[in-house]
């Protein structure tokens, strides 16, 4: 079975650095662009099911890679578990204004010392890596008959899937390149996980 879990693509607010978490942005001209063009990739490829974050950034994507290969939106299954980290109070907040606290629940914790990091509100990153991993592993066992399915979510989300599939730690969490509608191929077979492609 193959997994291509795919990022959004570029919004507005990620143009002008501001923290979108659960909330929304609309997606730029070139965000839209970009995933046309990277999404030539599944052209040919049988895709079995589609699964989206609800996030309308999430939903918008997957439309657009239906609309490359010629399938209709009706295919998009949402699944809340998908979801962006949840961060409280710095959603719609300009990244530049968060950088100045150095304080444990801070944005520099955050991006620094992650494994650290303990939010005042929201999510923590071991708190969105449980909900994604959970949602990751039904979504296969529920079709893990099938040979191929994409699933539509958000960079941090994707970002500690990825760590907990790679048994990884969670100061390794920004060390992941994904950028606005790239691709990431997990391959699953007799119980045993290979990534073979991140972020292209």
């Amino acid at each position: 079975m193959e997994v291509i879990v795919v990022r959004h693509t570029e919004t507005q607010n990620n143009v002008v650095r501001v923290i979108q978490g659960q909330s929304d942005s609309p997606l730029t001209e070139n965000g839209i662009n970009l995933a046309v063009e990277s999404f030539q990739f599944f052209k040919g490829k049988p895709i079995d099911r589609i699964i989206s974050s609800p996030i309308d950034r999430a939903y918008k994507t997957a439309s657009i890679l239906c609309k490359t290969i010629g399938a209709s939106t009706r295919r998009i299954i949402r699944n809340e578990g998908l979801k962006e980290i949840d961060l409280g109070k710095w959603t719609n907040k300009p990244i530049d204004e968060l950088t100045k606290d150095h304080g444990a629940n801070s944005y520099y914790y955050y991006k620094n010392h992650p494994q650290l990091f303990k939010p005042d509100e929201g999510e923590s990153l071991f708190d969105l890596q449980n909900r994604v991993r959970t949602c990751f592993d039904r979504l296969v066992d529920k079709y893990r008959r099938f040979d191929r399915i994409v699933i539509v979510s958000h960079s941090v989300a994707i970002r500690v899937l990825l760590l907990s599939l790679e048994n990884r730690s969670m100061e390794d969490v920004w060390t992941y390149r994904l950028p606005p509608a790239s691709k990431t191929i997990i391959e699953l077979e007799n119980n045993k996980v290979n990534l073979s492609q991140i972020g292209f």
